[in-house]
């Protein structure tokens, strides 16, 4: 049983916990102390998730556990909601065991505190520490690599150089703390950013994460992606738009200060990750995404909405052979997983809607259909059967099947045209569609270098996918206008970085 142990303080980091253990035991070497802690000579020295825990509280009291020091004294909870739950407990079972290494593989420690010979420190908390303790102690969320203010004074943080001596020394006092730390710089545009991030993560390390898992995190996430517009009806993500708007929130200055900027048209950039719903490693990334889709990390945490291809009432008809295809007339809507779960407890309280099947036709139908075509007809005075065909397959498809001898005394038949040759039909196809990409084209500049600040390089292949046309290069020859537009307009990076920096 070990004689002496520290009262633990508020947020106060293992690292710290041990090193004023150290000074009031005075051990022989850090060596000694680690082996009789943890019965290994290489713990007391680390930054975080020493071990193994179970053994030390072995030698405690029993108030002293593995789980406390877990959750109240590493950066642990910062890891919590981004994490499998699988995750979650085998990094608790690296922890207490012998098995300090994998508890760092296992939450990728690196992403989030990186090797060094510093520990970070707010001024004013060590000054209050001294005050009221009479020596200082270090706090865990200070650890954490982007953190770089104090959530509870707005300041930035220092870097106090840590001592490389074997054997404990005596804790200096406030002017020699300070005589030995190094202020962060931090542009003074980018404070209000990192203020933010320093009270999300102090947020984080105070709410309650019973039962929470990766999967209730990315639930909340899709839910708002889906909220603020970024999803089509069909569920699928803007994933440009998202990336677009990301950037304009932070800026490309703020992103690439702190090492986390992407090329928004790298479909294998970390957000693009991220919003494929792809597992991400570092909780970091979480933060920033959160904090621009939610605003701050509480009200993320306490957002309840779910995502509903269907919105508020009435609905759009989704039937595209009914005269009211894609109109809102539905008032109200079945789910059919319900109906079919309540069959399943008990069919006989369940009505399932029939259908009649009829091989007659629908005859309300053939006065709307009817219409459509006159006032086609109308429009298009030279109108033949092929342009009626192909302005409303549907329509005209009904009409031939169900009433053919009105469609034959209404339509025009299709007049007998001159023959032309293959070889003019094919430069006829070019020229047409030249004129047609050169237009897409033009558009899809303008779009580019009117946005703020440029985000896009003007290359072939940012243009293409704009257009929505991918063999410029294979068919430059048939499409000279296009070709006389890209070799003009396509910058080289120098030209881009020029324009860019509005030189």
């Amino acid at each position: 049983m070990i004689s002496h142990f520290p009262q633990i303080r508020n947020e106060e980091s293992t690292y710290s916990i041990f090193s004023r253990l150290q000074f009031a035991i005075q051990p022989l070497s850090i060596k000694i102390m680690g082996t009789m802690l943890f019965n290994r000579n290489t713990e007391v020295g680390r930054l975080n998730f020493q071990g193994s825990f179970d053994y030390l509280c072995n030698n405690l009291p029993p108030k002293f556990t593995s789980e406390l020091f877990f959750y109240n004294n590493t950066i642990y909870p910062l890891f919590i909601a981004f994490i499998s739950t699988e995750k979650q407990e085998r990094a608790l079972e690296y922890f207490k065991g012998n098995y300090p290494d994998k508890t760092n593989k296992c939450l990728t420690i690196s992403n989030v505190n990186r090797n060094r010979s510093y520990i970070r420190i707010c001024k004013e908390c060590i000054k209050e520490d001294f005050n009221f303790y009479g020596e200082p102690y270090y706090r865990r969320q200070h650890e954490i690599e982007l953190n770089r203010m104090c959530y509870k004074h707005k300041v930035p943080l220092y870097e106090y150089t840590l001592s490389t001596s074997p054997t404990p020394r005596r804790y200096e006092d406030y002017c020699s703390v300070l005589g030995n730390s190094k202020e962060i710089i931090i542009p003074e545009q980018f404070k209000n950013f990192f203020l933010n991030i320093a009270d999300d993560i102090n947020t984080i390390f105070t709410l309650n994460f019973s039962n929470w898992s990766l999967k209730i995190t990315k639930n909340k996430i899709f839910d708002k992606i889906a909220e603020k517009g970024y999803l089509t009806i069909n569920g699928v993500q803007l994933q440009k738009k998202i990336c677009q708007d990301f950037k304009k929130y932070y800026s490309e200055e703020f992103l690439d200060f702190i090492g986390y900027n992407f090329d928004v048209c790298n479909k294998d950039s970390w957000l693009r990750m991220f919003t494929r719903n792809k597992d991400i490693d570092n909780p970091l990334n979480y933060i920033l995404v959160i904090r621009y889709l939610f605003g701050s990390f509480k009200e993320f945490y306490n957002y309840n909405k779910e995502y509903s291809k269907f919105k508020k009432r009435p609905y759009p008809c989704l039937n595209i052979v009914c005269t009211n295809y894609n109109k809102l007339v539905i008032k109200d809507i079945m789910e059919t997983s319900r109906i079919l779960v309540n069959k399943y407890k008990n069919p006989n309280l369940v009505k399932i809607p029939t259908i009649e099947l009829s091989n007659k036709p629908n005859f309300l139908l053939l006065e709307p259909y009817r219409n459509q075509i006159i006032s086609f007809i109308k429009e298009t005075p030279d109108a033949t059967r092929l342009n009626i065909y192909t302005s409303n397959k549907i329509v005209y498809s009904y009409l031939l099947k169900n009433d053919y001898k009105w469609l034959l005394k209404h339509v025009k038949i299709l007049k007998k045209h001159t023959t032309i040759s293959r070889e003019e039909r094919t430069k006829n196809f070019w020229l047409n569609k030249d004129e047609l990409l050169t237009i897409k084209l033009l558009i899809a500049i303008i779009k580019i270098k009117s946005e703020e600040p440029p985000y896009r390089r003007l290359t072939v292949y940012c243009l293409q996918n704009l257009v929505g046309y991918y063999n410029f290069n294979y068919n430059k020859n048939m499409l000279p206008k296009c070709t006389q537009i890209l070799n003009k307009v396509c910058e080289t990076l120098l030209a881009y970085r020029c324009r860019r920096n509005g030189k």
